[in-house]
């Protein structure tokens, strides 16, 4: 059987159609949460605690971080009144939890995540009066 031109090039396009199907599938559809494609997140991104600002000691929340670029260094703005259960973590989707020590009257409390790359975001701890 022979095939005229309009034939080839039919048949190559739906080779070629193939292929790039075939590579994008491999793919994936995207990036790693450990490779830079996702970008550095926490979850929550806030918390209110309803409270006086002066309080004792508070359990706090658990904050995942997720995206970025592994490992990741977690900054306490007020050691003597924070406490952090990780200072560092060294992939994504781990969680670090903050307590909260009293002994100060605090309020927007910043805590910082930086990853590998030295992208940082900011969770924010709000006291609310009762």
């Amino acid at each position: 059987m022979k095939l005229n031109k309009t034939q080839c090039w039919a048949s190559f396009g739906i080779g070629l159609a193939v292929a790039v199907a075939v590579a994008v599938a491999g793919c994936g559809g995207g990036g790693s949460v450990n490779d830079g494609t996702v970008p550095l997140q926490l979850s929550p991104e806030k918390v209110e605690i309803r409270s006086e600002a002066c309080m004792g000691p508070v359990r706090g929340p658990e904050v995942m971080v997720t995206g970025g670029v592994p490992p990741f260094t977690i900054h306490n703005p007020y050691p003597n009144h924070i406490r952090l259960s990780e200072t560092a973590l060294r992939e994504s989707g781990e969680s670090f939890r903050i307590d909260i020590l009293g002994g100060a009257c605090l309020t927007k409390v910043p805590v910082q995540v930086t990853d590998a790359d030295a992208n940082t975001v900011s969770f924010v701890i709000d006291f609310l009066e009762p």
